[in-house]
């Protein structure tokens, strides 16, 4: 089992913002973390889960149907999501925090919380800082085509 510590661009992707092509393979991206025995990691609190919850508020048929899905299957299901009390978070240490951006400091604390997730992002900067200190971290492009391809359909 792997945690995974993924950063806003699932809500991007999932709210048809960066293309229908985006929007379908994060769709099959949860899938196939639902059919893994991984787990999504949230910080309770964070820009990650408000946009989580933000999500269900649509009313169009396709969001509707992802939002079911990703509630019923993550954010209400232990077995798929290790929450994360915002206030039990370590600080972020001052090195990293000067090479990233503020917004992105939960998923640092995270990273710092639970040492073998591996963080899917886009920012490079948060990328490049948690890689310099030695943590895992992916960018979403190959990590979630990468993932798909061997735990997919």
């Amino acid at each position: 089992m792997s945690f995974l510590i993924i950063d806003e661009w699932l809500w991007a992707d999932l709210n048809g913002e960066n293309s229908p092509r985006a929007q379908g393979q994060s769709l099959n991206f949860i899938f196939a973390v639902f059919r893994k025995c991984d787990r999504i990691v949230i910080v309770k609190g964070s820009k990650f889960e408000k946009k989580a919850w933000s999500f269900t508020k649509h009313e169009d048929v396709r969001r509707r149907e992802i939002s079911k899905y990703f509630t019923r299957n993550f954010l209400y299901n232990s077995l798929k999501t290790h929450y994360l009390d915002s206030s039990s978070l370590p600080s972020v240490p001052s090195n990293l925090a000067g090479m990233t951006n503020y917004d992105d400091h939960y998923l640092i604390q995270a990273c710092l919380v639970i040492e073998d997730a591996v963080v899917v992002t886009t920012d490079k900067s948060l990328r490049a800082a948690l890689l310099e200190c030695g943590k895992s971290c992916e960018h979403r492009d190959e990590f979630v085509q990468n993932y798909i391809s061997r735990y997919g359909q």
